[in-house]
């Protein structure tokens, strides 16, 4: 693999482990509006949630020719069900089951990634 790729997809990792916690802080605190504490600014809150989701899946598509070159599987069928099901959720529109959702398919998606980001930047070292 091109070295210059190869440095962007480490620099990429970084970047998402950095990003991680704070993404899960935003899906805490999203869950919780969720459940009963929404505000006014709620859905935006949930949007911008969302696009993180989706920043965190571009990062792990655009770093596989990594995870294969380090023999790290990363599991994309077990990632698309977890995507599904809130995608599922989400549909519904009822905000139980978009918070559920978030706990059973999102947060395991996303302990997912780290873990397979943590692997892949470890053997880069």
């Amino acid at each position: 693999m091109d070295n210059n790729i190869k440095d962007d997809q480490i620099e990429a990792l970084e970047t998402l482990a950095d990003y991680i916690p704070k993404l899960i802080g935003g899906i805490d605190t999203v869950k919780a509006e969720l459940r009963g504490e929404r505000k006014p600014d709620t859905d935006e809150y949930l949007k911008m949630v969302i696009d993180g989701i989706n920043w965190v899946l571009g990062i792990v598509n655009g770093c596989m020719s990594l995870f294969e070159e380090y023999h790290i599987v990363f599991d994309k069928e077990k990632a698309n069900d977890y995507s599904a099901g809130f995608s599922k959720a989400y549909g519904t529109g009822n905000d139980a089951a978009i918070a559920d959702a978030m706990d059973a398919d999102v947060m395991p998606m996303i302990r997912l990634i780290q873990t397979t980001a943590d692997e892949a930047l470890d053997a880069s070292r």
